[in-house]
């Protein structure tokens, strides 16, 4: 359980945007048209960096990486005519298994009669396919604004799920000052129903001659960003009066928050915030004005497996690698200086494994302006960095292929310019066959980046032919074949091999050969080499 020591932070402070885990969005994208699933996945990927689009033609198998929690799946865009398994049907499997997961209905056959099916069967949204690539930008936003109200809606459940079980009575009022929402404590604590005091005007729990202080002198002098302390002569429903302390401020949306406890309560502050924070999936912890580590919540111990007493003895250069501990002593001295702080650590579990977190700090002053100490985030970043890791593979690929396509295609292409240049001096037939030699050569060599940039690694399926090494020898020579060089082919005998790229071998081969040898070169192949 996590200390409680007596210090005061108004949950009105937390910003709760702050909690809502970022990183990329995994979107699966059902069509079992595959060209067309992999061009929505390019043009969704350019749209924005955070999209991790999967493909699928099959709505059966799209269903199990669904259910596989590994997966991790933010939002799914379906067809809707498919063999097998229709879009509605998809859409009320994906229900039973995930009745709150974004599900948008991306396709060219429907009609007003399906969208109104699929809506009632619970899908998010409905788009019908278009020519060019505007419509990728609108599936995108879609996207976006699914996903971020789904992740939005979730944080204010968990949040609110922890107030419901807070000790203290909280309420939130609209503009015209009436009860939007109360929490059970709240209703408890002037004898009503939850349900009675929705909609009902904060006047209710006043006496009639105590509503023109409040209207005049209070609520003018609630500051927008601070929290506004008083006590009030209240009245409960059964006309008893009791003295409330009240904790005034206004929500970044305009609501008022009110946060009331009876004078005669002895309710320890943390309470509350302990509840809230356990509610997190995040780190949530306090130093005070010396690193001291005043509070934490349960992740913590969950997530660096120490108890009380052991958290309470370490200092925060204690808690990760020992190659970040620099880190942490300049993100402890920034927080000081500048009131906020933020660093990427790796947390040292109980088992060994460090595990990537961003940490967030801010200075707390109490409302005396007096600095109290430290509260901080800790985000587990695991998912960000594999993604961030994967941008970098794929750049990488991205260059190989620009080398290839600068060192293969560069021999080919001089041949041809040079022979095109020969044809339109002399008209000699033979220009002309070399030329398309060579450009036939360039095509060979395309198609293979090509299906090297499609697969997304190394090829490891190579279909192979019986081929005569003197005829793959002769049409490499022909690609960077020198007057001052000559060829000798050993002998003519028949290999196994793939013909694209063994005569890529010889091409490098014979140009380093060239470009690296004497003035008078002799090049000799014979098949002994490859046995």
């Amino acid at each position: 359980m996590a200390v409680s020591t007596g210090f005061e932070i108004p949950l009105q402070d937390i910003e709760i945007a702050s909690l809502v885990t970022s990183g990329p969005i995994r979107i699966l994208h059902v069509d079992d048209q595959s060209d067309f699933a992999e061009l929505t996945a390019t043009f969704l990927e350019r749209e924005s960096a955070e999209f991790e689009v999967l493909t699928e033609t099959d709505a059966a198998t799209a269903l199990d990486r669904i259910t596989d929690k590994s997966e991790s799946i933010d939002c799914v865009v379906s067809d809707y005519e498919m063999p097998g398994m229709d879009g509605i049907e998809f859409l009320k499997a994906v229900r039973e298994r995930s009745p709150r997961l974004p599900f948008i209905l991306f396709t060219g056959k429907g009609s007003e009669e399906v969208a109104s099916r699929a809506i009632s069967a619970g899908l998010t949204d409905y788009l019908q396919k278009r020519g060019g690539s505007d419509q990728y930008t609108v599936l995108a936003n879609r996207i976006e604004n699914a996903v971020e109200k789904t992740h939005a809606d979730r944080n204010i459940e968990q949040l609110l799920s922890a107030i419901e079980t807070a000790r203290e009575g909280i309420s939130l009022l609209n503009e015209d000052g009436r009860f939007v929402y109360v929490n059970q404590v709240y209703a408890d604590t002037f004898g009503y129903e939850i349900e009675e005091l929705l909609g009902k005007h904060w006047e209710t729990l006043y006496h009639d001659g105590d509503v023109p202080h409040v209207t005049e002198e209070v609520l003018p002098n609630i500051p927008e960003d601070e929290t506004y302390r008083i006590e009030s002569q209240m009245v409960t429903a059964d006309g008893t009066e009791i003295v409330a302390d009240h904790a005034l401020s206004y929500t970044q949306a305009g609501l008022m928050v009110c946060n009331v406890r009876t004078v005669s309560e002895d309710i320890d502050k943390n309470t509350l915030l302990a509840d809230v924070f356990n509610a997190l999936d995040d780190l949530m912890f306090f130093f005070d004005e010396d690193g001291t580590l005043e509070f934490w919540n349960e992740r913590v111990e969950t997530v660096i497996g120490c108890d009380t007493d052991e958290l309470t003895s370490r200092t925060p250069q204690d808690f990760v690698s020992e190659e970040d501990r620099e880190k942490i002593t300049e993100y402890v001295r920034t927080t000081r200086e500048t009131g906020q702080a933020r660093v990427e650590v790796s947390l040292q579990r109980e088992d060994g494994e460090p595990v990537p977190y961003e940490l967030i700090s801010k200075r707390v002053v109490n409302d005396r302006g007096t600095v109290i100490g430290r509260i901080g985030l800790g985000r587990d970043i695991s998912e960000r960095k594999r993604y961030e890791q994967q941008i970098e593979r794929h750049n990488e690929r991205l260059e190989h292929f620009a080398e290839i396509i600068s060192h293969d295609l560069r021999n080919p292409l001089s041949v041809a310019k040079g022979r095109l240049d020969m044809l339109y001096e002399t008209g000699e037939r033979d220009h002309y066959e070399t030329t398309r030699l060579a450009l036939n050569r360039m095509g060979s060599l395309i198609t293979d980046v090509l299906e090297l940039a499609q697969s997304g690694d190394l090829i490891d399926k190579t279909e192979y032919d019986a081929v005569e090494l003197e005829r793959v020898a002769a049409d490499a020579w022909t690609m960077i074949r020198q007057d001052a060089v000559s060829l000798e082919v050993a002998d003519s005998r028949r290999i196994e091999a793939d013909v694209s790229r063994l005569q890529q071998i010889l091409e490098n081969l014979f140009r380093n050969a060239v470009e690296h040898g004497d003035v008078d070169v002799s090049v000799r192949v014979g098949a002994s080499v490859f046995s």
